[in-house]
């Protein structure tokens, strides 16, 4: 009998376990976009949605007013992009970025969402693409072929939302090109850091980072230049329907696996240049 209650009592407390596992809900707006700066947020919008992407860098600030900042600069590069949320968690996505007119298919999946009650404390999401460069065939060499255009960038972007008003997240990258000049490694392995400070209920600060490794059991050659590390910080202010980000970057490069295989910009005047994005919610 005493067994009987005990048992009794064990499924009783399973069942409100799952109870309670089915009413905590996913936290409310860990990030306004799925887009932060250059890089990739841990959200999937719901179902359905639909989102038009526009990223703008502007050139480089070192000249002053003389170009106001880079604004009328040569050397600014921009992506538009096409997102769409086919069914939960899974977002498919579409760009061309004006940098060697690239075009790339990306995938977003959330494995794991953050819940108000901690009972999962962090966000747990998959991104990868695959960019097509569109430059002349020259640029590839004698030995041409199509597959010398692609480049592969897989990432795990991991997060949480502290309380209303400071959400981090961390991430891990690996970039790989089919085709590299000679001196430059095919793959590279990076990571990323970003965060958002909400100010007021349309209005926060915004950084986010990206960290080339230096991995010498991974390079193709015995001396070997890695890519410089990209700085980025900004406002968000956020309508009814629109996010935009103003910010500064030290890349002058959109895509994930240029930003970590190719930027060479340092923190200073001339690596410097002024960001701006701008997506529907």
């Amino acid at each position: 009998m005493y067994a009987q209650e005990n048992n009794s009592e064990s499924t009783t407390a399973t069942e409100e376990q799952k109870t309670a596992v089915k009413k905590d809900k996913p936290v409310r707006t860990p990030w306004n976009s799925g887009l932060i700066m250059g890089g990739k947020t841990s959200i999937v919008p719901g179902k359905g949605t639909l989102r038009f992407e526009l990223v703008h860098l502007f050139g480089s600030i070192n000249n002053g007013f003389s170009d106001l900042f880079g604004v009328y600069a040569d050397g600014a590069n921009v992506r538009m992009g096409l997102s769409y949320v086919p069914v939960k968690n899974l977002q498919i996505g579409v760009g061309v970025t004006r940098f060697n007119i690239t075009t790339d298919l990306n995938l977003k999946y959330t494995v794991l969402e953050q819940t108000r009650k901690n009972t999962m404390p962090v966000s747990v999401t998959l991104y990868g693409n695959m960019a097509f460069d569109g430059s002349d065939k020259e640029a590839f060499g004698t030995d041409y072929s199509f597959s010398h255009r692609m480049s592969y960038f897989s990432q795990l972007i991991v997060g949480r939302k502290f309380g209303k008003y400071v959400t981090v997240q961390a991430s891990g990258s690996f970039s790989h090109f089919n085709s590299m000049p000679d001196g430059v490694n095919h793959d590279v392995i990076g990571i990323g850091a970003s965060a958002k400070i909400r100010v007021t209920s349309r209005i926060s600060i915004v950084s986010h980072n990206d960290f080339p490794l230096n991995i010498e059991s991974i390079s193709e050659y015995s001396e070997f230049e890695t890519a410089k590390p990209n700085y980025q910080l900004g406002a968000e202010i956020i309508t009814t329907s629109h996010a935009f980000q103003i910010y500064l970057s030290t890349s002058n490069f959109i895509l994930g696996q240029n930003v970590y295989a190719r930027n060479q910009n340092e923190l200073d005047s001339e690596g410097i240049r002024i960001g701006f994005l701008m997506t529907k919610l």
